[in-house]
């Protein structure tokens, strides 16, 4: 598949979806709107040709990805098909490279794991694991019992059923990309800019003090 030009479709199963999104900085960039509104993800996939998306409910996400008779995504003129003048060959692309991603992010999403990733339609899964651990009730704590036994849950449902799936490693921490990989994720997000900054200018203040000379 054209990473370039993929179309991916990220569904949130969350019980909270606010009625708000961005629009993408660049085409290479996806958006992650929070919507659960079909009519939304029409509207994003017609902007650009690769827009994560979130959703509460994953059939109908798929079936707003596609144009019948496969989906039900209405045929409006926009930018990603030429405005009509390129529509039979942006479908045709849409066919066949469209991935939907969907993103596992509340406790009610981890319990219903094998009808969400058995959804036809579905390619893959990502792990959001701050709204995950708050849906259980312990905001931010990674290393809380419930979150590690949901974390487990989800990566040994998705092996039996041979879903790829992806998680967000929140910290930039090398040693949880590798312990993620090792334990069969396919794909994983690195960290974020705030957290990449805070941790590289402390840890680079931290060294520059060292290197002080005591105070007398």
């Amino acid at each position: 598949m054209n990473q370039r030009t993929a179309l991916a479709a990220i569904l949130t199963i969350s019980l909270a979806c606010a009625p708000a999104f961005s629009a993408p900085a660049q085409k290479s960039k996806p958006a992650k709107p929070k919507s659960s509104f079909s009519s939304l993800l029409k509207r994003i996939t017609d902007y650009i040709n690769s827009e994560p998306v979130q959703k509460a409910r994953v059939s109908a996400a798929v079936a707003a990805v596609h144009y019948p008779p496969r989906g039900k995504r209405g045929a409006g003129l926009a930018r990603a098909q030429g405005y009509g003048a390129s529509f039979a060959d942006y479908r045709e692309w849409l066919e066949r490279e469209a991935v939907v991603i969907v993103m596992i992010e509340h406790v009610e999403a981890v319990k219903n794991l094998e009808q969400i990733l058995t959804t036809d339609g579905v390619d893959g899964f990502i792990v959001g694991p701050y709204d995950l651990s708050a849906s259980l009730g312990r905001p931010g704590d990674f290393g809380d019992p419930a979150h590690a036994a949901a974390i487990e849950r989800i990566r040994t449902v998705s092996q039996a059923l041979r879903r790829p799936g992806g998680l967000h490693v929140v910290e930039p921490t090398p040693d949880q990309v590798r312990k993620y990989v090792a334990e069969g994720f396919k794909f994983l997000a690195y960290s974020i800019d705030q957290r990449m900054l805070d941790v590289a200018a402390r840890s680079g203040l931290a060294a520059c003090r060292a290197t002080l000379p005591p105070k007398s």
